[in-house]
């Protein structure tokens, strides 16, 4: 009988020994569980910071080439109004020009007048 009951004495023992490494088994494999999930879920949070900060990234490279369109846009609108108002400038000079060419044809032309009618006087006296 004391065999027996060693022998039950012993299996007892493995027994317990078997609950308890099962016992911490079990509890490795929570831990694991658990550092998976806080893993997974630090690399959702990762990759979710790392799009937002390539969504910022790409905003602040948009909102650039948007601003240097616009700046491009005004140095245009200016360069086209500086010229417009050039060729203006350019045309009201000709225009002026001729204006004083065709008043001092004009001039030129009444003081031919003038000396024929004063070379006629004179010559109708003489």
């Amino acid at each position: 009988m004391e065999t027996k009951e060693g022998f039950d004495k012993q299996l007892d023992d493995i027994n317990e020994k078997r609950k308890s490494l099962r016992d911490k088994r079990d509890k490795l494999f929570k831990e694991k569980d658990a550092l998976r999930d806080e893993y997974y879920g630090s690399l959702i949070v990762y990759q979710k910071q790392q799009y937002l900060l390539q969504d910022i990234e790409w905003m602040n490279k948009m909102k650039k080439q948007i601003v240097e369109r616009k700046e491009e846009q005004a140095r245009r609108k200016k360069e086209y109004e500086d010229r417009k108002e050039r060729i203006a400038k350019e045309r009201e000079e000709r225009k002026q020009k001729d204006e004083e060419r065709k008043q001092k044809i004009e001039e030129r032309k009444q003081r031919d007048i003038e000396n024929k009618r004063i070379a006629e006087e004179n010559a109708k006296q003489m």
